[in-house]
């Protein structure tokens, strides 16, 4: 190190060791602040993050007694006669998105395994599906806010 500092001081030019040490350092303080920013965000899920509205189609288009798979928003709309109810298509686990499966939904990755209701009936999942608020947009459109968590008896009557 006092070889070093003694180059800098007399202007000498950094020799390829000197350059190298360098780059070294700042690869292990890069990777970890890195490391650090990734632990961070690891406990809050994406869903979270942000107030989403998302527009997802017009009543129409939605069956009725149907869970309909909404894949570009990771999220099911069901439809009754009643009205619409939308619920998360991410696993509480760690986010995998969920597949309908006859009367329930399960998780591909950890095999968590939910009934029609949302409620957990096996595996890892530590709390059940979340019920999404549903609205209408000007245009008629059904929208789902995916930053806003309701009970499953909480439907939009159209």
């Amino acid at each position: 190190m006092d070889s070093f500092q003694n180059r800098a001081s007399k202007d000498e030019p950094l020799t390829r060791r000197d350059i190298l040490a360098r780059l070294a350092r700042g690869s292990v303080i890069l990777a970890a602040v890195t490391g650090l920013l990734v632990f961070l965000r690891v406990p809050i899920p994406s869903s979270l993050r942000e107030r989403t509205l998302i527009r997802v189609g017009h009543p129409d288009q939605f069956p009725f007694n149907t869970f309909t798979f909404v894949p570009e928003k990771n999220l099911f709309v069901y439809r009754s006669r009643e009205g619409f109810k939308a619920l998360s298509a991410l696993c509480p686990h760690l986010g995998c998105v969920i597949t309908s499966m006859g009367d329930g939904f399960r998780c591909p990755c950890h095999g968590s395994t939910f009934d029609s209701r949302g409620t957990v009936l096996a595996g890892p999942a530590p709390k059940p599906l979340s019920w999404l608020k549903v609205g209408v947009a000007p245009d008629g459109q059904i929208t789902v806010d995916a930053s806003e968590r309701v009970s499953e008896e909480q439907l939009l009557r159209v």
